[in-house]
């Protein structure tokens, strides 16, 4: 029995081994059999094939490839690896005629290499063996399974069969991906190409230009107290080029009944900017300008200050900013309002015009990357209308290894022709300035600068008292009825003359992840000197400034400022901007702020504000709050703490369809609790042409109430309006303005007179006409094209050529690179298409650029792609076929259908070559002209062995 068992255990065993042997061998083949098959061509049923989109984000990466879906496996998609490499721009290369792919993915040390006859792939030093469920090799790419492919890339696809979409996610970013978020944000730069790659076209080089001019004007009467004056104002701006420069002018001017005429104020400036060339023969010299300019805050030592000198630069346009400050200033005519927002929050509000007809707002504070700030204006009857200022603000405003310069000079206050004979105010206007700033790049993360700056110091002012808080300015300059506001009244004055003064700087600026730095330090060769250290970041949807300087002795336009406490030792402040997600409100906006000074009188100074910016239904909201006090201990019997100084104000927006209402009010919380003013305004536009503007305003301490009315037109040649005003005290005024532009389109002398935005930027003229011979210019017998629309920023689509095939349009931003297209839809005959519908360009201040657009007539080619292998006959379904021009530029490519079929439509006539994308040796030449402008049946055979 023993035996037995023995006997039989030991057959058991002999048998198992033979079957596992057996098993072996079995998968051996069937491994070199799947080997084999990995060399072999897959044929697949043409019910499987799907055209689809690849789509990253908001991106189309590719219009169509060909891709399969194997109902025989649960619908497993397959995927082209040459076409997918190749849209995602990974230096792979795919040859399914060598059977391998080669090449590497994201950087070279990731390498990526397949062999489909030895039937492995090395992905970044790792042994893949692969298998014919995995990899099939087809006629023009070799397909891999879906799944796998995601295996080896790290992205997710996702197949969209009802929109025939690809659609892309990547766990890495691919380097196309970044470059396409790089593009985007510098999109948003001025300055940046717009994703537009071919040749800028800019005005052409001319001894003088005809101007572009706008004018404002009005003029108006009022009683005031049994007084009655009449008065009235004018602006007018004209830009135009000089002696191959950028010109403009500015002269404004008033008068009155009782003063008479007042001297106008004339500013002008000649200069240039370039995008990319090298002016005046100066290696990197991008700007230079002489007349009305500014010289550039340099932080602990100047601000920003406009008058007569000159400036030379080398700094990018986009780079416009230093030391998280930026100034903005323009011209305002009389009667009308401006305010500034940031990211839908009002920064700041000026109501009239400065002595030069000008705002300005200085000192607005900046955040690292895009900054955009929309200027409101409104006018004295309603008008309305946005200008939008980006600053790019970057660590690494100067390129590693580049070097920038800055040289301003300028006459404070004063300008190039100075017909007033005074300064236009301020104690240190028409005194000479001066400022040289030159800034490295270190790394890639870290810059430096250095400046040297020569100013007179504005006399120092010390006050016995000072106004509560800024609101007190606006108040008064707010009051129509009060011709010149006292804003030193009852107040005693300290003086200290200023003096000439050569301050030193230096600072370097960096940047780490995600995280902005500055460090600044001045130095006053006499003594005393000063630091400033900055640093900026985001959390989320939060972003925080920090701040802090320090002055040990160091006398500057920024340490010498009104002060009743003294000169300032040390300053602090924090400013945090928060963008919250709240259900039932709409884009949030919470700003908040602190700031500690420390002066040499032994007091401090503190301040707190905060502000929420919101929309809710369709109101828009600002509620500011702010609190002022001191404390510390008195070094000086005549200064005081005084009490805190608390304001709230409100602002509020909505409109209802034709009619925006906008309304303020302002509450003092500190000392003596009381509503300072009250507002409401309705702008009520009748038709597009037509609105009216009615207002209350009520001051509550005097108990005056004064009403406002306006109406304007504006019939897109010219605007004009008269409005009105009349308060409980009996006193009233009336006013009656006249808004118009006018230039020149030079390229058929006709005057185009518009109601304004004129002189605000420069024009393009395109011009469309038919090009027979298709030659790329017009010739004689050309005729030109009427009703034909263009796209681009600055251009009307309802704006149609003429019967001479031009249109014109003007106020576009200068120095902004911009695309124009031919709207092809636009054009009748469907057989007409533009030989270049995209043109890249740019404008000068005002000036013209001129645009031809060749529309060339076009015809048709198809056929069919047959594949021959042997006595086997096959669509050649997949294959990828080029048309290429005489030039050797590829003018389309197109994906053969599942039957073979492929078609190109709208070709401008000429000689082509057709040819297969992968094989440039097998083609077919085609000539398209008026007596062969079909070719159709041109069947094209690729012959395999």
């Amino acid at each position: 029995m023993g035996s037995l068992w023995v006997g039989t255990k030991y057959f058991f065993r002999a048998a198992a081994t033979v079957a596992l042997i057996l098993l072996g061998q079995a998968s051996g083949s069937a491994a070199a059999s799947d080997v084999l098959a990995l060399s072999e061509e897959a044929d697949r049923d043409d019910d499987e094939a799907l055209v689809v989109t690849v789509e990253l984000g908001r991106h189309t990466l590719n219009p169509g490839i060909l891709i399969f879906q194997d109902y025989r496996t649960m619908g497993e998609f397959w995927l082209p690896l040459g076409d997918l490499m190749a849209t995602f721009q990974l230096q792979v290369d795919v040859s399914p005629d060598r059977l391998r792919a080669e090449g590497w993915i994201y950087n070279e040390s990731r390498r990526f290499e397949m062999d489909l006859e030895a039937g492995v792939l090395m992905l970044e030093g790792e042994r893949i063996a692969l298998s014919r469920d995995q990899v099939e090799r087809h006629l023009d790419d070799i397909y891999v399974r879906k799944d796998v492919l995601e295996e080896w890339l790290p992205l997710h696809l996702d197949v969209n069969l009802r929109r025939l979409q690809l659609l892309v996610s990547t766990i890495e970013p691919l380097p196309l991906e970044v470059r396409l978020a790089t593009q985007e944000r510098r999109s948003r730069i001025p300055g940046s190409r717009q994703g537009f790659d071919g040749t800028l076209i800019g005005p052409a080089q001319r001894l003088a230009t005809l101007p572009f001019m706008d004018t404002n004007s009005n003029f108006r009467v009022r009683q005031n107290n049994g007084d009655r004056r009449l008065s009235g104002s004018y602006t007018l701006r004209a830009a135009s080029g000089l002696l191959g420069q950028d010109f403009s002018a500015t002269l404004n001017g008033s008068g009155s009944s009782l003063g008479g005429l007042q001297e106008p104020n004339l500013r002008m400036t000649l200069g240039r900017e370039s995008l990319t060339e090298d002016l005046l023969g100066i290696p990197g010299l991008r700007s230079y300008a002489l007349g009305d300019v500014a010289t550039p805050r340099i932080p602990l030592v100047a601000n920003n200050r406009a008058g007569r000198g000159a400036r030379l630069s080398t700094f990018n346009r986009a780079t416009r900013t230093r030391g998280n400050r930026i100034t903005l200033r323009g011209d305002l005519p009389t009667g009308w309002e401006v305010e500034v927002y940031r990211d839908g929050t009002i920064l700041d509000f000026q109501t009239a015009p400065d002595r030069d007809g000008r705002y300005e707002f200085q000192e607005l504070r900046t955040r690292s990357g895009m900054n955009t700030f929309k200027l409101i204006f409104f006018g004295p009857q309603g008008q309305r209308r946005e200008e939008i200022e980006r600053f790019f603000v970057d660590g690494l405003s100067t390129p590693a290894g580049q070097t920038n310069v800055e040289l301003a000079v300028n006459q404070q206050s004063s300008n190039l022709i100075d017909l007033r004979n005074r300064p236009s105010g301020g104690t240190a206007s028409g005194t000479v300035r001066g400022v040289a700033l030159v800034e490295h790049g270190l790394t890639d993360r870290i810059s430096a600068s250095a400046s040297v700056t020569t100013l007179v110091s504005p006399d120092t002012l010390e006050l016995s008292a000072l106004p509560s808080d800024p609101l007190d300015d606006f108040l008064d300059q707010a009051d129509v009825f009060s011709d010149q506001p006292d804003r030193l009244e009852d107040r005693e004055l300290i003086s200290r003359a200023g003096r000439r003064q050569v301050l030193l700087g230096t600072g370097v600026n960096a940047t780490f992840g995600g995280v902005l730095a500055n460090f600044d330090a001045a130095l006053n060769p006499r003594g005393g000197f000063g630091t400033e250290f900055s640093v900026q970041s985001a959390i989320d949807h939060m972003r925080f400034t920090l701040e802090h300087r320090e002055f040990h002795g160091l006398e500057s336009e920024i340490s010498d400022r009104i002060t009743r406490l003294g000169a300032p030792k040390r300053e602090s402040e924090i400013d945090v901007n928060a963008s919250p997600t709240v259900s039932f409100l709409r884009r949030p906006s919470i700003s908040m702020g602190a700031s500690r000074a420390a002066h040499a009188s032994g007091l401090r100074a503190y301040r707190l504000n905060s502000r929420l910016s919101s929309s809710l239904w369709r109101f828009r909201q600002t509620t500011q709050v702010s609190w002022n006090f001191e404390g510390g201990a008195d070094r000086r019997e005549e200064t005081e703490p005084r009490s805190p100084q608390g304001n709230l104000s409100f602002r509020l927006g909505t409109s209802f369809g034709p009619v925006g209402l906008r309304g303020a009010a302002n509450y003092r919380i500190e000392p003596d609790p009381q509503l300072r003013t009250v507002n409401m305004t309705a702008d009520w536009d009748l038709n597009s042409r037509v609105g009216v503007r009615n207002g209350i305003r009520h001051v509550p301490e005097n108990s005056l109430t004064t009403l406002t009315s306006g109406l304007n037109w504006n019939n897109g040649r010219f605007a004009i309006g008269f409005n009105g005003d009349v308060n409980t005290d009996r006193n009233f005024s009336a006013q009656l303005t006249l808004r118009v532009g006018f230039g020149i389109n030079p390229r058929n002398n006709k005057l185009d007179v518009r109601s304004g935005g004129m002189s605000s930027g420069g024009a393009v003229s395109p011009r469309a006409f038919l090009d027979k011979e298709a030659t790329g210019r017009r010739d004689p017998g050309d005729p030109y094209l009427e009703g034909v629309a263009f796209r681009g920023s600055g251009i009307s689509r309802d704006h149609r050529t003429g019967d001479d095939g031009l249109l014109f349009a003007s106020g576009i931003a200068p120095y902004s690179e911009r695309v124009l297209e031919l709207d092809a839809r636009s054009i009748e005959d469907p057989f007409l298409v533009p030989t270049d519908p995209k043109q890249g360009f740019f404008v000068r201040p005002g000036q013209t650029t001129y645009l031809d657009f060749p529309v060339v007539p076009t015809g048709e080619i198809d056929g069919v792609v047959t594949i021959v292998n042997g006595e086997r006959e096959r669509p050649g379904r997949g294959t990828r076929l080029q048309l290429v021009r005489e030039n050797g530029e590829v003018l389309k490519e197109e994906l053969v259908t599942f039957d073979g079929y492929y078609y190109f439509g709208a070709v401008p006539y000429g000689r082509y070559t057709l040819r297969l994308a992968r094989d440039h040796d097998t083609f077919i030449p085609i000539t398209l002209n008026a007596e062969n402008d079909f070719a159709w049946d041109t069947n094209f055979v690729i012959e395999r062995e």
